[in-house]
């Protein structure tokens, strides 16, 4: 899909930020308004649960810290020329190299 917007965190926290957190909190108040009963229970306790492949989930931790720290560039290349400018699909596929790379 090609967008015609350069930097497109840029004009989504300039323009944007706020519109939404005001949608998101209109939201949440009609859903705690609407199934106000529901919340009053007592939660349900989960007991976590121990990863089955540690190795796997050590992986997709660094793949999504890895992908953070792209997103995190990109903004960076909104400010400063200097950092090389990233297409998001090029980061999808960096992101996803661990996993792809050291996954059995």
């Amino acid at each position: 899909v090609e967008g015609k917007l350069s930097e497109p965190f840029i004009v989504f926290f300039g323009h944007l930020f706020i519109p939404t957190m005001i949608c998101l909190a209109v939201a949440y108040g009609m859903i705690i308004l609407r199934y106000r009963k529901e919340f009053d229970h007592n939660p349900v306790q989960v007991m976590p649960e121990r990863p089955h492949n540690p190795r796997l989930t050590l992986i997709t931790k660094i793949s999504i810290a890895f992908l953070i720290f792209l997103i995190l560039l990109k903004i960076n290349s909104s400010f400063w020329p200097a950092v090389p400018y990233l297409p998001f699909s090029f980061m999808a596929v960096l992101s996803a190299l661990p996993i792809l790379l050291f996954s059995r």
